[in-house]
């Protein structure tokens, strides 16, 4: 098993630089966690109120979540929702660099850890 998804040290080093300008950029304070899961460390990015509905969003693959937070600024801005925006893992962002399969039930096993 490969023990980094990035090709080099300079692009994982690239990618940690856009994520942290992507989620500045989005102007708004979240709590950054790791939270441990059987397939290993997930970054979350949690905003909004700690009595709001929770929201669980995942981004699409191989990109980064504050990219994929963008399109949902509106609903931060929000006080009626506690966001947890997760880091895919396996995927760019500050996850574990661990790959699953896609080919079995893995991902939806690692989400269901997640939350529950």
């Amino acid at each position: 098993m490969k023990k980094s998804i990035y090709k080099s040290p300079a692009g994982e080093a690239r990618i940690l630089y856009l994520y942290d300008r992507f989620q500045n950029d989005l102007g708004v304070v979240f709590d950054d966690r790791m939270v441990d899961t059987r397939f290993g460390a997930t970054h979350v990015l949690v905003a909004g109120p700690e009595d709001g509905q929770p929201v669980v969003v995942t981004h699409g693959g191989n990109s980064i979540t504050p990219q994929g937070l963008r399109g949902l600024l509106p609903l931060l801005k929000q006080e009626h929702y506690r966001l947890y925006a997760t880091d895919t893992i396996g995927h760019p962002g500050k996850s574990a660099q661990v790959r699953l399969s896609a080919r079995d039930q893995s991902y939806g096993q690692w989400l269901y850890g997640l939350v529950t």
